[in-house]
């Protein structure tokens, strides 16, 4: 095996819970550049339950397209290092997302110290935390010791204390992780990143008994905190869980440099470099931020870099494939309902989500199944973001702070037929204000760099810096609400050549402007009273192109969503056509102008709102109506989105026989029911229909009974003047 300066080609492999992706990295004129990437299913489940035969697979592939010979003659070994002739290759590396998470039991003395440090250094792997100690519990040690057995974990995590801090409290809780591994048939790993002065009793105490891991201190001194040493132990305690599971992660951990590192350490490498690059040409003001989404089968990740602090968020419950079932308990079939174009019932949506569920790798066959794909991606994005915003320190503030670049991965905004569309969900479901670049990862570059940055740091450079991702555009979102259709944005372009282009950009739609990659643009904005952009109404920018251009988001913030299906399937067809930039509105140009009147009338909702089931079609009021139950009918809406109850429905009188007379009412049946009359205010006395209406003998009126018991009551009490 080559030696780390002799390292020149890499081969860099992510095992997704349904894809496995492979890219080939290379010395290119003296710099590292992508050279070819690949994309196979994953076999760690039935029937293989190996995924070393999906990476042969896809190295198969990967040689196909470069014409240069990968694996040996066995096909069960890749060649390394690399050869004179150019076949094989000097690194294989692995990262993860696939399989269980790891089961973590956090050990520490305060909670809002050591433990929260502990907490973060999880937070860049796939782990569940199942129960947490401290000396805050009040449990008895037997309880604790129970409580360690019952989860049955995978990982303890033991942190707490400065370094110059008390020794015996630690070493109090070590004594009941030693109690419980002693115990336990399956002893769990242990990760120790406490205390440094009592390394070595701990080592005395828990080495016999358990797999140990040393890191040094996540918090040497009480406003010192150091994740870096922890999360790196973390990994390899990742590894060491993978070769322990099947799936087959034995053999590649043997053959990768680094192990078979989490997925999203990679992000959290990958969004830290970002972040302080971003930082550095950050010429005055505060920096923006950088966020990366990745959308799985499985898993939704959010990496983030605000204010040069890395933060990555993890939710193994939520995902498009495996966790579809998951992403519907935490949102509603009403919150992804509003993103559609259709009034689909809760059931569709459940339905939906399930077989997602049981067969994962299916794709949309039908165009309502692919709004309902986006759908669920938009809500999977927003919970996790909504999610990360408290542990963002963004202090006052509240709101998404400037984020410059985001960067989408996964396989839904991937494989989305146009680069504009993956645009609009993230733009849905973020809602950023200001100025934003948005980048795409279509080959999981962002897996690759994370480990390659372990080897080679100066490749993530390069590969960066070339534009190994893919430029989506510029994304321009005033901040301010908006009706549609009223007012909006100026637009003027001033190309390098020369050439000038003038739009006016309505309130309430998206108009993108062709400018391809790697070309720049003098762009003047004059926003309409209620929107600004960095807090100006006139400002001039340089912006740059990419595959879909230059995207004026004119829907205001929060995003103004339809509660009619009728009213979205006509508004959200346009905004999708104006990211693909086929939406085109000259000043002059009236025919393109939105139906005010028409939008108008339609309820608005915010996009923390969600919107209703809807009523029940014919065939079910029919079936109401059979067992007895008055047919559900629609309500109908007014301007301001609602009108009085709906009147009484008047069931049709059958047609009587002209051979027999009618008969003649009993004393038990009802009247028929008056519809209510309605005047300027909403209401009509109703004492002159009900007085002509027939009542069956017998049976008192709700009127008369209304007024016998006001006039008990006006009896009952005493008679009261008011003084003028």
């Amino acid at each position: 095996m080559a030696g780390r300066d002799e390292i020149n080609s890499i081969v860099a492999v992510d095992f997704g819970s349904v894809n496995t992706r492979i890219v080939l990295v290379d010395l290119v004129d003296g710099a590292y550049r992508l050279v070819a990437r690949t994309m196979t299913r994953t076999t760690a489940d039935d029937p293989l339950r190996d995924v070393a035969v999906g990476l042969f697979r896809g190295l198969d592939q990967l040689a196909a397209q470069t014409g240069r010979k990968l694996l040996a003659p066995t096909r069960d070994r890749v060649l390394m290092p690399e050869n004179p002739d150019g076949s094989g290759v000097d690194a294989l590396l692995a990262t993860a997302s696939v399989g269980r998470p790891l089961r973590v039991v956090v050990v520490g003395l305060m909670p809002d110290v050591s433990v929260a440090s502990a907490q973060r250094v999880l937070t860049g792997s796939y782990v569940e935390v199942m129960d947490t100690l401290s000396l805050a519990d009040i449990r008895t040690e037997q309880q604790q010791i129970n409580a360690i057995l019952t989860q049955k974990p995978d990982l303890i995590l033991i942190v707490g204390g400065t370094d110059a801090g008390a020794e015996e409290p630690i070493l109090d809780l070590v004594r009941v992780v030693r109690s419980a591994v002693q115990i336990a048939g399956s002893a769990p790993m242990v990760l120790y990143a406490g205390n440094r002065v009592v390394q070595a009793r701990v080592r005395e105490l828990l080495e016999e008994y358990c797999t140990l891991f040393v890191a040094e201190n996540v918090r040497p001194a009480l406003l010192d905190e150091r994740l870096g040493a922890a999360q790196l132990e973390l990994a390899a305690v990742y590894d060491a869980f993978r070769v322990t599971n099947r799936g087959g992660f034995d053999e590649v951990s043997q053959i990768s440099r680094v192990g078979v590192l989490p997925t999203a350490q990679s992000y959290t490498n990958v969004v830290r470099y970002l972040g302080d690059r971003v930082a550095e040409n950050s010429r005055r003001g505060e920096a923006p931020g950088v966020l990366a989404v990745d959308v799985g089968s499985a898993t939704t990740l959010v990496a983030a870099s605000i204010r040069r602090r890395p933060y990555i968020n993890i939710r193994k419950d939520l995902g498009l494939g495996h966790s579809a079932e998951g992403l519907l308990k935490a949102t509603t079939p009403g919150n992804i309902r509003r993103w559609l174009t259709w009034d689909a019932t809760d059931a569709e949506i459940e339905n939906y989500a399930y077989n997602k569920t049981l067969r994962p790798a299916t794709v949309p066959q039908s165009e309502h199944e692919l709004e309902l794909e986006y759908a669920l991606a938009r809500e999977a994005i927003r919970v996790v973001i909504d999610g990360a915003r408290t542990t963002w320190r963004l202090g006052r503030q509240g709101g998404l702070p400037a984020l410059r670049p985001i960067i989408g991965a996964g396989a839904v905004l991937a494989s989305a037929p146009h680069s504009g569309q993956a645009a609009l969900i993230l733009l849905d479901a973020i809602q950023p204000e200001g100025v934003t670049d948005l980048w795409l990862d279509p080959a999981g570059l962002i897996a690759a760099l994370g480990a390659v940055a372990y080897l080679r740091p100066e490749a993530v450079v390069q590969m960066l810096e070339a534009g190994d991702l893919v430029s989506i555009g510029s994304a321009i979102c005033p901040a301010g609400r908006v009706r549609i259709g009223r007012g909006g944005m100026r637009v003027r372009i001033k190309l390098p050549d020369g050439q000038e282009e003038k739009r006016f950009v309505t309130a309430g739609t998206v108009w993108t402007y062709p400018l391809p990659p790697g070309q720049s643009a003098q762009v003047d904005i004059r926003l309409s009273r209620g929107l600004t952009l960095d807090g100006k109404s006139r400002l001039k920018l340089t912006l740059f192109g990419g595959t879909a251009g230059l995207i004026f988001d004119l829907r205001g913030r929060p995003l103004p969503l339809l509660r009619q299906a009728e009213a979205r399937a006509k508004l959200y067809p346009r905004w999708l056509a104006g990211t693909r930039g086929t939406l085109r509105q000259r000043v002059d140009e009236k025919e393109e102008a939105l139906d005010v009147a028409e939008f108008a009338r339609a309820e608005m909702i915010t996009s923390s709102e969600a919107v209703p089931a809807p009523p029940p079609v014919q065939e079910e009021a029919a079936e109401a109506a059979e067992a007895g139950a008055a047919p559900a009918r629609k309500a109908r809406r007014g301007l301001f989105g609602r009108r009085g109850a709906p009147q009484a429905a008047e069931e049709p009188a059958e047609a009587a026989p002209q051979a027999e007379e009618p008969e003649a009412p009993t004393p038990d049946a009802e009247a028929a029911p008056t519809p209510r009359q309605r005047g300027l205010f909403g209401r009509r006395a109703r004492a002159e229909a009900e007085s002509t209406a027939e009542e069956a003998p017998g049976t008192p009126s709700e009127v008369d009974e209304m007024m016998d018991a006001l006039r008990a009551s006006q009896e009952e009490k005493p008679r009261r003047f008011l003084r003028r």
